[in-house]
């Protein structure tokens, strides 16, 4: 799931009697073309043809959440943590406790039961809604592993941006590094809001 949000630029008003000859500069309007007609900036173009969607601060991101984390190796089955969130919305100051949850090898939803002690990561989200987290050395149970159901030592870092409360996303980076060296570059993840059971179906990326 991803919501798409695209701002809409308001153009100079247009005197139906020509009397208004004043410049979308003079005015403080955008900038048009002869016709009166805005033209849309880099930026909106730059953000219609790709789909990214445009951060919309929110006061309190606080609450609970879902975070998948698909390796670029397997990305349909994401490996997921509940995290519960506190956010100070005057500092963007950001604490999470994150939960591994259990998943059956090739599952996305079951039996996702707590599994292993949380741990707490903490970022800031700054005024344009990006953020980044170093996660640092995880040790992900087999039980936790949807991929292969083996043990797994990795250190991960994660950036993106927030979209509200209903996504954070962005990319993964780091390495696997027991049982075997694995290069994490490529791979994504979301936190989705929980309100009462948990996200089905997982969404790991920005697309969705």
């Amino acid at each position: 799931m991803m919501v798409v949000v695209l701002g809409v630029g308001c153009g100079p008003v247009i005197d139906p009697e020509g009397t208004n000859s004043g410049s979308a500069s003079e005015s403080g309007g955008d900038a048009s073309s002869d016709t009166g007609v805005p033209q849309p900036t880099t930026d909106d173009v730059a953000d219609v043809a790709t789909g990214t969607p445009i951060p919309e601060p929110g006061p309190d991101l606080s609450g609970d959440y879902l975070l998948a984390l698909a390796a670029v190796i397997a990305p349909a089955t994401p490996l997921q943590w509940r995290a519960k969130v506190v956010h100070d919305p005057a500092t963007g100051a950001v604490a999470m406790e994150l939960q591994p949850l259990s998943l059956d090898v090739l599952s996305t939803t079951t039996p996702r039961e707590p599994i292993g002690d949380p741990f707490v990561a903490n970022t800031v989200i700054a005024a344009d809604g990006s953020f980044a987290i170093d996660l640092g050395v995880l040790q992900i149970t087999g039980q936790s592993n949807p991929i292969t159901g083996s043990d797994l030592v990795t250190e991960v870092a994660i950036e993106g941006d927030v979209f509200g409360r209903e996504l954070w996303c962005g990319t993964a980076t780091g390495m696997v590094t027991a049982p075997l060296m694995l290069d994490l570059a490529g791979s994504t993840f979301a936190f989705t809001p929980i309100v009462g059971e948990l996200p089905n179906p997982v969404v790991s990326t920005c697309a969705g």
